[in-house]
């Protein structure tokens, strides 16, 4: 009979090890790179750690919040939110990440789900040290939601504010996608949910320059105008509008990211993993 073939247990601990060392080495390479400012290296440095095939549970979510933080630096904040989105999957009691999801949905233009966020970061905090701080945040964030429904109307509702960001996010993720019908639609949803904000008329307008639907994009254009003179992405476009319609081709054109009327200035940080410090990232 033959014998049975003995498992090779030690040279698997051995692979085990391993990976793990080679995770350590990773992880610990970007952590120094964050600290001396070398964003690409710590995305480098991240890519390679979940490559080891060695992450799971947390420490996947500390290797996503790393690269985050990365992100963050560089001003890819949708990058930077998606990898949070991932991260609390994989950690969904960590306060200092849905703390940090919060601010990078203010900056990709959604404040409703910002507070979403805030508010789940600050019920997970607790007395921790960083209650304080996110208490401040909070009202800092509350005193712009309710600057954000004083433009749309005395009836418009937190919720439909969280509504409507979300389909001016998805109308400007479906243009970047070149789905111009598709990106025209989400903006006019936009825009019947309250007409008094500049940039979805503005982006519309730009949608439909590109259809080569001339007369339409000028009226979107002159509308956003109305209703905020100093909106310059409009007012670039429909300068150049004369132009487009001679020669049928398109100059390089400016859309705007955000459904917000003004640009708001903040003086607010990205909190460390876990309490630890990945580097803070001033975003003003």
């Amino acid at each position: 009979m033959k014998k049975k073939r003995r498992r090779p247990i030690r040279r698997r601990k051995r692979t085990r090890r391993s990976k793990a060392d080679r995770f350590a080495a990773q992880l610990e390479r970007g952590e120094k790179a964050l600290v001396d400012g070398r964003p690409h290296d710590v995305i480098d440095a991240c890519e390679a750690a979940l490559a080891t095939g060695f992450v799971r549970g947390r420490e996947r979510a500390r290797v996503l919040a790393l690269q985050a933080n990365a992100l963050i630096m560089l001003n890819r904040f949708e990058e930077a939110h998606n990898a949070l989105t991932l991260a609390i999957y994989h950690d969904p009691d960590d306060a200092y990440l849905f703390y940090n999801r919060s601010l990078t949905a203010f900056y990709t233009g959604r404040s409703a789900e910002a507070v979403l966020n805030l508010r789940r970061a600050i019920e997970l905090e607790g007395d921790g040290r960083e209650a304080a701080n996110f208490a401040a945040q909070m009202a800092d964030l509350q005193e712009i939601i309710e600057g954000e429904l004083g433009i749309r109307g005395p009836a418009f509702t937190f919720e439909q504010l969280l509504e409507q960001q979300s389909l001016y996010h998805k109308a400007l993720l479906l243009f970047m996608n070149e789905d111009w019908q598709g990106a025209e639609d989400g903006l006019r949803q936009v825009i019947a949910m309250s007409d008094g904000l500049a940039p979805p008329w503005g982006n519309l307008g730009l949608c439909l320059l590109i259809q080569q639907r001339y007369d339409e994009a000028e009226v979107a254009l002159k509308r956003a105008l109305e209703i905020d003179p100093d909106y310059e992405p409009a007012r670039s476009n429909i300068e150049r509008l004369p132009e487009i319609r001679e020669t049928g081709e398109l100059p390089p054109l400016t859309i705007s990211s955000s459904s917000r009327n003004v640009a708001i200035k903040t003086d607010i940080k990205f909190e460390g993993y876990s309490g630890g410090l990945y580097g803070n990232a001033d975003s003003r």
